[in-house]
């Protein structure tokens, strides 16, 4: 269990705050579980919040036009992704791989050859004072926040052990990149990929973390940038949905963004300094642990992490954020330091 939780906070919080073989290796139970709470997204899922607040200057100006009926219309979709809105107001988005169809999906298929690449060389959990100084202020108390702090010491060596073995990781696509210094809005896609090779960079890519509705990444950013070789991913929230075996997992990871000092080299990409973060609810992650807690009910060939489920009792005490102001902690802040290195894709794995 403690392999999955470590997988699903470097390679989802990113989800990006945790893949797969055919022709290629197969996979561990417990990876697959990872991509299902994993945290891949959709840019288009953010939502803009307008100020409800009121200026007492324009009171007067409000009264006098409060009878007249504001010129408001926004798009209804409902099931739609993409194409123009039923309702006549504006569209639903566009299909970033393949043609829309009149019922207002997508008609794609996942990619075959992929962009400049780098895969996760190293990844530890920085520890309180470091954490402070490098990770996002989630807070806002003007400290970075990092609830996996507290078990760093504890965790870091099985985290670098599980990354060595390259049977499953993280892997960064960098789209359109021309300037390796100062590039403008660029799409930046995270997804997992592995190999039984542990000396190889040549890697398969798990299918289940790419939305089937868009043919992309789960976990992608359009609007990332880089500014004197230095990477920044501003924050979004990631979504992301798969179905293993029959069981429905999903979740999201919030203000997930990454930073890092990039250069283009032989046989891909190499990012050091690198810092991953984002926020996960305890919502998702009760959610996530009662599918985990299903799967080991009953007798019989059970998953491999069925035999660790009790230190799932450790997640209780990771919340360090009250997101709703309640004054009752509802979330977990995630920070992980990571480097990339060169890599390449072979092609999709087996889903097992």
């Amino acid at each position: 269990m403690k392999r999955t939780f470590l997988t699903l906070t470097i390679a989802g919080a990113l989800a990006w705050a945790a893949c797969g073989g055919g022709g290629g290796p197969a996979v561990e139970e417990d990876v697959l579980t990872d991509t299902g709470s994993d945290l891949a997204t959709d840019p288009g899922t953010d939502t803009f919040v307008p100020d409800e607040g009121r200026d007492p200057g324009t009171d007067m100006i409000e009264d006098v036009v409060s009878d007249v009926e504001p010129d408001v219309c926004a798009p209804d979709c409902g099931a739609r992704i993409c194409g123009p809105s039923p309702n006549g107001c504006g569209s639903c988005g566009e299909c970033p791989v393949g043609t829309c169809t009149e019922a207002g999906t997508c008609d794609c298929e996942n990619p075959t050859t992929w962009g400049p690449l780098g895969m996760v060389l190293t990844g530890e959990f920085p520890e309180a004072a470091e954490s402070a100084e490098i990770c996002p202020d989630f807070s806002g108390d003007g400290v970075g926040d990092n609830a996996m702090a507290p078990f760093a010491q504890t965790v870091n060596a099985l985290l670098q052990e599980t990354i060595n073995k390259r049977f499953y990781g993280a892997v960064a696509e960098f789209v359109g990149v021309e300037d390796w210094t100062n590039q403008d809005s660029f799409t930046l896609n995270l997804f997992a990929a592995g190999t039984e090779d542990p000396e190889s960079t040549a890697l398969y890519a798990n299918p289940l973390w790419y939305n089937p509705a868009i043919c992309t990444p789960w976990i992608h950013a359009r609007d990332a940038r880089i500014a004197e070789g230095v990477l920044t991913v501003p924050p979004h929230d990631y979504f992301a949905s798969a179905t293993w075996r029959g069981i429905l997992a999903e979740g999201t990871v919030k203000m997930a963004q990454m930073t890092g000092t990039v250069a283009s080299t032989e046989g891909g990409v190499t990012l050091t300094g690198g810092v991953l973060a984002g926020v996960v609810t305890k919502a998702d992650i009760d959610k996530a642990i009662l599918v985990l807690e299903a799967q080991c009910e009953g007798e019989g060939d059970l998953p491999k992490f069925c035999e660790n489920i009790g230190l799932l009792e450790v997640v209780d005490g990771i919340y360090d954020l009250d997101l709703d102001n309640d004054s009752e902690l509802d979330a977990a802040s995630v920070c992980v330091k990571f480097t990339l290195g060169p890599a390449t894709i072979l092609g999709y794995g087996v889903e097992e």
